[in-house]
């Protein structure tokens, strides 16, 4: 009887979990969150600085970085493919 933990055996040349990519923006996601926090924590405790002359800087750095992303994002989208069809196909002797 199977139950619902049951996995299928793969096929020759089939990958099982998440691909390159999935693992790389969960990576990026967790930096983007884990790296602020550290150093919001280190200005704090090492360096002194009160928690609203931490917060001002890192919402202007949140704000460029995420216009920056949003621009990258629109001009990917707008950004035409490049066709193998136009282009001249014939041989130069």
């Amino acid at each position: 009887m199977k139950t619902k933990h049951d996995r299928v055996p793969l096929f020759t040349g089939e990958r099982s979990g998440p691909s390159d990519t999935t693992v790389f923006r969960w990576l990026a996601a967790i930096g983007t969150i884990v790296t602020p926090a550290w150093v919001a924590f280190f200005a704090h405790y090492e360096f002194g600085l009160s928690r609203q002359e931490i917060r001002t800087p890192a919402l202007a750095g949140a704000a460029i970085i995420g216009l920056l992303m949003a621009t990258e994002i629109v001009v990917e989208t707008l950004r035409k493919p490049d066709s193998n069809e136009s282009r001249d196909r014939s041989q130069v002797e």
